[in-house]
């Protein structure tokens, strides 16, 4: 009889810990991706790129990144975070001499990103619109969109470099009637 008593007394006691560590883990942040013509990508998650665009900043919101590949002799920096399948070109066009890159945490500006693969499920836009969503949804949810190819932009302004024109700051890549990828010109480095 005491034998049963220890026993759910620990079982009790056991499932308060865990209770205890539920309510105390924070929930993961939402991944929402916030972009107008008038401010373009002003969030993406945790990361402002509006605020601060460097690498940097971009490893504090996402953590560690998976990898970082220097591009074009140390002006550009592709870096990979797999679990968010996000991937972020970084740039910086007027680095002097060649012992800095853009893959340098305090060197490197975001200048855009892909958001693909199955982990485009977690991320979400302002509006609602999610990985994996169907074009109506799209649709409904941005009745301005304009297809190019398939690509939908959710997203434009008017461009201020070279002969002007119009650019997509927010993509949606649709594929058999459902969005696939996320495409977003964040240009903090410039042209």
């Amino acid at each position: 009889m005491v034998r049963g008593g220890r026993t759910r007394c620990i079982l009790v006691l056991v499932a308060g810990v865990l209770v205890a560590l539920v309510i105390a883990t924070p929930a993961p942040a939402r991944l929402t991706i916030k972009a107008s013509e008038e401010r373009g990508v002003a969030a993406m998650g945790k990361f402002h790129p509006r605020r601060s665009p460097t690498l940097r900043s971009a490893i504090r919101a996402f953590g560690r990144p998976n990898g970082r590949r220097v591009q074009s002799g140390g002006n550009a920096c592709r870096v990979r975070w797999r679990r968010l399948g996000l991937i972020i070109q970084f740039a910086n066009f007027g680095i002097a001499g060649r012992e800095r890159t853009a893959c340098d945490a305090d060197v490197g500006l975001a200048q855009n990103a892909t958001i693909k693969g199955r982990r485009v499920r977690r991320w979400r836009t302002g509006r609602g619109l999610r990985g994996g969503d169907r074009r109506a949804r799209l649709e409904d949810l941005y009745p301005d969109a304009e297809q190019h190819g398939r690509r939908w932009w959710i997203v434009s302004a008017d461009s201020p470099f070279g002969t002007g024109g119009r650019y997509a700051i927010l993509a949606a890549g649709v594929t058999r009637g459902r969005v696939r990828d996320f495409h977003l010109a964040i240009g903090a480095a410039g042209e």
